[in-house]
């Protein structure tokens, strides 16, 4: 029990209760900071801009923002560039790319990695591919997360080969391809049509030992989009924990083909172990009956 809680106890638990969503108890702490007189550091601001931006209220980051200026935490010029990218990134989430530019602008002589990945990273939400490459060209540190930006933004916007170019350069850096860098360029596959490329990447994946079950449901789909319905089966024959993307995928894979009995099957499958279907699944069934002529059942 804490009898007396100073500043460094008021961050644990309002980080606590920001990491865990429970946005109503976030803001009654809050709330009750201020009204003791208790003035946020720069640790509580990042606790506040965090917490607004995974509510992706763009008026709250503002607010944040204004706060941060009058309080010094900014745009001083001992303040480190920590709230200035956070603030930036909030932007970026919230999709106020306008916002997000001009925290970029006025952190010019602070920015680093953060700063530039977070800039890069809202130009992806936007699928702005061009602003992304912009940044991108400029900046004199690169990691892997800003690769798998580049290669996302470019994958979601029907530039394969730039995707794949990426890619290509990355492990020339000598970088080792992550998780996330695997999400993105899968379904480079399909838009390729590439049977070829996707069995190396499957390769890749079991190589790494990456046991992810998101992976997993992409690579399933691009197997069956790619026309290889045998390998997509296998995949999710050897997942122990399938969840909604799985058999979204094996769904999607089986109607795709007009395979509407495995497409059934793999229905009452799901429903029998409790798993909610949603409105793509439904559309599948839809799709997988139509083509086989069983609209009844549908």
């Amino acid at each position: 029990m804490i009898c007396r809680k100073d500043l460094i106890s008021w961050n644990s638990i309002l980080d606590a209760f920001g990491e865990k969503r429970h946005h109503s108890r976030f803001l009654s702490l809050l709330h009750l900071m201020l009204k003791l007189e208790i003035r946020p550091d720069s640790v509580t601001i990042l606790s506040i801009i965090h917490f607004c931006s995974s509510l992706l209220r763009v008026e709250k980051v503002k607010e944040i923002h204004s706060y941060s200026i009058r309080t010094g935490s900014l745009l001083s010029a001992t303040a480190p560039p920590t709230v200035g990218n956070a603030i930036l990134d909030a932007y970026s989430k919230c999709g106020n790319i306008e916002y997000a530019n001009k925290m970029f602008q006025n952190l010019s002589e602070k920015r680093n990695l953060v700063t530039c990945n977070s800039l890069i990273s809202g130009y992806v939400g936007l699928g702005s591919h061009h602003d992304a490459n912009m940044i991108f060209s400029g900046m004199s540190e690169t990691d892997l997360t800003t690769w798998n930006l580049m290669v996302r933004v470019y994958a979601e916007n029907d530039c394969p080969e730039q995707a794949l170019g990426l890619f290509s350069k990355l492990q020339a850096r000598g970088m080792k391809p992550d998780v996330v860098t695997m999400m993105s360029l899968l379904p480079v596959c399909t838009q390729m049509a590439s049977v070829h490329l996707l069995s190396q990447c499957h390769g890749y994946i079991i190589r790494s030992s990456f046991e992810d079950l998101h992976l997993k449901g992409t690579l399933l789909d691009a197997y069956a989009k790619c026309g290889i319905i045998g390998c997509a089966y296998k995949i999710f024959q050897s997942s122990a924990d399938k969840d909604l993307v799985m058999f979204t995928s094996m769904i999607g894979g089986y109607a795709m083909h007009g395979m509407s009995e495995e497409a059934l099957g793999t229905f009452s499958h799901m429903l029998n172990l409790g798993i909610k279907p949603d409105h793509v699944i439904f559309t599948s069934i839809l799709s997988a009956c139509s083509h086989a002529g069983r609209v009844d059942e549908g």
